[in-house]
């Protein structure tokens, strides 16, 4: 499963990484790479967590669940982040996580 951090910037997603990677058991993970331009953990079982900016350049990326930054616009997030879930096979209640 596809998850992306979005964040208001890129710093704020990653910053949101580093608490998923700190919850994780250590066990699971299979690479986790962390730097300036984009940062992502890819678990044992091909589960990613991708970090994102909240800006026209995440357009037409596709995830089955979105964390997202509360101070992202609700525009940005209705014509951005939402449409990104398309192809999710979640329920519409466990798409987005808001932090």
């Amino acid at each position: 499963m596809k998850h992306i951090i979005f964040g208001k910037t890129q710093q704020r997603a990653r910053y949101e990484l580093e608490k998923i990677y700190d919850s994780l058991d250590k066990d699971l993970i299979m690479k986790y790479v962390k730097n300036p331009s984009s940062s992502y953990i890819r678990l044992k079982n091909d589960d990613l967590y991708e970090t994102r900016g909240a800006s026209d350049s995440a357009r037409g990326c596709k995830c089955d669940k979105a964390f997202v930054d509360l101070t992202i616009d609700k525009d940005i997030i209705h014509k951005i982040i939402i449409p990104c879930l398309c192809a999710s096979k979640l329920p519409d209640s466990e798409q987005i996580e808001y932090y």
